[in-house]
């Protein structure tokens, strides 16, 4: 069971993870599901249930089933997976990821090794930031990433997203910096939350 906040890491540790295991095999040997799209009993009953069931007659090990946002799953639903996860233990392994442990039921979570995700340093998502930015040959103000760091609270994926965004909005000829930054993921500048702040003193002092 993976859980923490969003854009923590979660589904590209797996992926990663799985991705080195398997190898080539990893299209026969996973299954992935966005639990969001297939919240229901049906889906559990049939998809996951077919999959983990199903021989594979080309290559042999365990198999990895993938519930993405598995906190929006009813509770129905994660009953039926519990009885799933017993039946197919031998030849079948599941990974939950969720953004809220506690909306995943008790009798799952007690089958589950637990790991937290905490939010991205933001030292990390500057350096990932910069990485992106010379990798996509962007002119930058280094000001900028420390905007985009703060705004996205250990969030790399909006990070990466707003950058996008204002990269892609700005002209060819204007740096990616701080004040494009503010701009586009429409927050006040510090400057002007400094004015508004001198302003409703001033108004108590003439109360």
């Amino acid at each position: 069971l993976f859980y923490g906040g969003s854009g923590s890491g979660k589904t590209s540790t797996i992926l990663a993870i799985l991705n080195d295991y398997f190898r080539k095999k990893k299209k026969l040997m996973v299954m992935r599901l966005d639990a969001s799209d297939d919240r229901g009993i049906n889906s559990v009953r049939e998809e996951i249930k077919g999959f983990a069931e199903k021989k594979n007659y080309f290559s042999k090990g365990i198999k990895v089933i993938i519930l993405d946002e598995a906190d929006s799953m009813t509770f129905d639903a994660q009953f039926a997976l519990r009885r799933i996860i017993e039946k197919y233990s031998k030849n079948t392994r599941f990974c939950l990821i969720c953004n809220y442990d506690n909306k995943i039921i008790p009798a799952i979570k007690s089958r589950c090794a637990e790991f937290k995700f905490n939010p991205i340093s933001q030292e990390h998502i500057i350096t990932k930031l910069k990485h992106v930015a010379d990798s996509e040959n962007l002119s930058y103000d280094k000001s900028a990433f420390q905007v985009l760091s703060n705004i996205a609270k250990g969030d790399l994926r909006k990070a990466i997203n707003l950058m996008q965004s204002a990269s892609s909005g700005k002209d060819d000829m204007k740096l990616l910096n701080a004040e494009l930054c503010y701009n586009i993921a429409g927050y006040p500048k510090p400057n002007e939350i400094k004015k508004k702040f001198q302003k409703m003193d001033k108004s108590n002092i003439i109360k």
